[in-house]
């Protein structure tokens, strides 16, 4: 815990997300961390916590650190909706890596009233 003397105490670089709604539907707004989590044919294989809000900074420095610290690089990267961005995409592209990315509108492009349009 370094300098920590309890786990209920945020350290400075946690920021206020919001969180999803508890079971009386109150929206919580907490100090917390993203945490990341990398899996391969099930099995954990790589984790990661930061300050970031949203997902769509973290996967390059992701995927980063899997490099650096296992001298692993993946070709394929599977990710879902919240990890869609151009800066991923063209990372993603400029490292030989095959993104399977799922688009932040594809439920709506299902129905039919998108299809119409």
């Amino acid at each position: 815990m370094g300098e920590r003397n309890s786990y209920s105490k945020t350290d400075k670089d946690a920021t206020f997300m919001r969180l999803k709604e508890d079971y009386m539907k109150n929206v919580q707004l907490k100090p917390t961390y993203n945490i990341q989590i990398g899996v391969d044919s099930e099995y954990v294989v790589w984790a990661n916590s930061g300050s970031q809000p949203t997902d769509t900074t973290t996967l390059i420095s992701f995927l980063k650190s899997i490099e650096k610290y296992t001298n692993f690089k993946y070709h394929k990267v599977i990710a879902d909706a919240g990890y869609e961005s151009e800066e991923n995409y063209v990372f993603l592209e400029n490292n030989n890596q095959l993104s399977f990315i799922k688009p932040s509108n594809y439920e709506v492009s299902k129905t039919r009233k998108y299809k119409m349009i």
